[in-house]
């Protein structure tokens, strides 16, 4: 009876433990960036991760952000990448008062990269899908 009681006992306490697992799946910001620009955007980073070559119309597949901000509900992340021999960033680095920014809750988002033209200058800009 001892023995019956110390099973049911230590069984309980592994499936509560299981059930406190946290899925990490469940934790994470999960982003997928779709190239609209018309040309090969080559030696990508967002924030400082790597992502690498998109071709025109392809996408990146979900790469995994620990933490990713938005200001006024769009992407404000540092995306850095070479367009036609020139090397471009983001409109997101106008981004500057801060009275909208927060941080984006986990799970997958779809980001589309298109150019934006500022006098001269060429910049990604980044839009949620």
């Amino acid at each position: 009876m001892k023995h019956l009681l110390l099973i049911i006992l230590l069984a309980n306490s592994l499936v509560g433990l299981n059930s406190c697992k946290k899925d990490s799946s469940e934790s994470r910001i999960l982003i997928n960036f779709i190239n609209k620009t018309g040309s090969e955007i080559q030696s990508a980073t967002a924030d400082n991760i790597q992502i690498g070559n998109i071709a025109d119309n392809e996408q990146t597949g979900f790469i995994s952000f620990d933490h990713f901000r938005t200001d006024t509900q769009m992407p404000d992340c540092d995306f850095i990448g070479i367009l036609q021999n020139d090397t471009l960033n983001s409109t997101a680095k106008f981004y500057f008062c801060g009275t909208e920014k927060s941080q984006l809750k986990a799970g997958q988002y779809n980001i589309e990269i298109k150019l934006s033209t500022i006098g001269s200058n060429k910049y990604f800009d980044l839009h949620f899908r």
